[in-house]
């Protein structure tokens, strides 16, 4: 089954655990989400990295499959944040930042989607940092310019395609040159990892990225997408009937269209991918987090809540909720242990 989806502002989040709280020619191809290679050194160009914060002063928090800790007086950039992005950045309220971000900007590509190139998605064989379209103001003295606007430029890649350390893990890394209107310049940097659907953005260059990265962990269990078609619960816990589906956006959804015969581009610009609608039970662990983003909770759009089992349980018991998505994690003993709402309006 085909479902046609309106564009969604995707808004369910990305999962916080606390421990306490423009282009260039395509490279050689190398693998990449391996363990890294002995010389993965970090460029004398990139900011010195530093000393890693100590579990004690750390917070770690997972998007998707990464989970990093980072100091704990660091924000997750909340406002900005849905399943498959969130801004982490130092504290500071007038941090130089770019696209919102003043910290390490996480992407998830769960849908099929990581940002690239004035907002395509992001390829190796046109690796960019500019998401947008239009002229952004610069991360400096942004209002320094004709008709208050010091304008950002892009000036390209710094140097060609290269591998570097995140976790055990050895992801593409790419850097850029960039200047305002002003003279201010600066370098984003990237880190990509394709099998791990993961890209990480440091736009303006934090010294403490690299060392954040290399000690970054890699989730044992999966994330997957589907839908819940009822529940039954026993003495010895409580039993999801999950129908797993896949969720395409923007040119992902646009190929599958395209592959299957039907309409391009797409109506809605999404499609949620379930040729087999049959349903398979799985087991909720018993500490199970559950988390509503609207419908579940019965809030505005976006309002994320945590909710009972049971309240869940009650909830996909009625058919008409049957056609709400979540996002469902599976530990590494096949259970699941978290459910997270995927809104769509």
């Amino acid at each position: 089954m085909i479902r046609l989806t309106r564009p969604a502002a995707l808004l369910a989040l990305a999962v916080i655990t606390a421990a306490g709280c423009s282009s260039g020619a395509r490279p050689a191809a190398r693998a990449t989400d391996s363990p890294p290679p002995a010389s993965s050194a970090p460029a004398s160009s990139t900011p010195a990295a530093t000393a890693t914060p100590t579990d004690a002063a750390a917070v770690r928090f997972t998007v998707g499959p990464l989970q990093l800790a980072v100091p704990r007086d660091w924000s997750s950039g909340r406002e900005r944040q849905d399943f498959g992005n969130v801004c982490v950045a130092p504290p500071g309220a007038h941090r130089p930042a770019m696209f919102g971000c003043a910290g390490l900007d996480i992407w998830y590509g769960w849908n099929g989607f990581l940002p690239g190139n004035e907002q395509a998605t992001f390829e190796r064989a046109h690796p960019a940092w500019y998401h947008a379209t239009d002229v952004q103001p610069c991360p400096v003295k942004p209002t320094d310019g004709p008709d208050h606007l010091n304008g950002v430029r892009d000036d390209g890649l710094a140097a060609k395609e290269t591998l570097r350390p995140v976790g055990n893990r050895s992801a593409y890394f790419y850097q850029w040159h960039a200047h305002c209107d002003d003279g201010y310049r600066f370098a984003p940097r990237a880190w990509y990892l394709p099998a791990s659907k993961i890209l990480v953005f440091d736009y303006i260059g934090d010294a403490t990225a690299d060392a954040i990265l290399r000690t970054a962990t890699f989730d044992r269990g999966r994330w997957t997408l589907g839908f819940l078609r009822g529940a039954s619960r026993s003495s010895t816990g409580t039993t999801l009937a999950f129908d797993e589906a896949e969720w395409l956006s923007g040119e992902a959804a646009n190929d599958y269209a395209r592959r299957h015969g039907m309409e391009s581009p797409v109506p809605n610009d999404y499609l949620i991918v379930d040729p087999d609608t049959s349903t398979a039970p799985y087991r909720l662990t018993a500490d199970a987090r559950v988390v509503s983003v609207f419908q579940l909770a019965g809030t505005e759009p976006g309002t994320e809540r945590t909710v009972s089992v049971t309240k869940l349980a009650a909830f996909v018991a009625d058919r008409s909720h049957w056609d709400v998505p979540f996002h469902v994690h599976f530990d590494p003993s096949g259970r699941i242990d978290q459910v997270v709402e995927q809104y769509r309006p």
